[in-house]
């Protein structure tokens, strides 16, 4: 009578993890088909102007950028260092970029401090730096020209 019991419990517990392995299969599925994304539901309302965070969107870290007017003002001073002035970003209030470095499994990074290779007339307020190839970005994920292969890089918006 116990070999029977015991059976039975097994065939409970398979049965049970073919439901969970559904639930997720289904769920999973469900995520993947919904395409908003998070600036048009709102998600960096708590973002505020002149701030950069890192977060992390439908599995992809990114960087998000809320401008401030000063900031803004910043930004098209430093045209003429620019590889090109056409952002990723565009118009948006707020960007959301792509956190990938060129080497997989590593992040470009936001940078305070003004990076050594920028030319000494940028006015710096605050960008991302690729540290597997050196390339510097400015809030709105346009490259600097630095006169290096990685003037071809570009940030990703979301």
């Amino acid at each position: 009578m116990r070999k029977q019991q015991l059976k039975i419990a097994v065939s409970l517990m398979f049965a049970v993890m073919g439901l969970f392995f559904l639930y997720v299969l289904i769920a999973g599925m469900g995520a993947q088909n919904s395409h908003d994304t998070a600036v048009e539901r709102g998600e960096f309302t708590h973002v505020l102007p002149g701030q950069t965070v890192l977060r992390r969107v439908n599995g992809h870290r990114v960087w998000v950028s809320r401008l401030s007017a000063h900031q803004q003002t910043v930004l098209n001073l430093n045209n003429p260092y620019l590889v090109d002035q056409i952002s990723s970003c565009g118009d948006l209030e707020v960007c959301v970029l792509l956190a990938s470095a060129a080497r997989h499994g590593l992040d470009i990074v936001f940078s305070k401090k003004e990076p050594p290779q920028l030319p000494s007339k940028v006015v710096w307020n605050g960008g991302f730096v690729d540290p597997t190839s050196g390339a510097v970005f400015d809030l709105m994920g346009r490259p600097y020209r630095l006169d290096k292969p990685s003037d071809t890089q570009r940030m990703k918006a979301l």
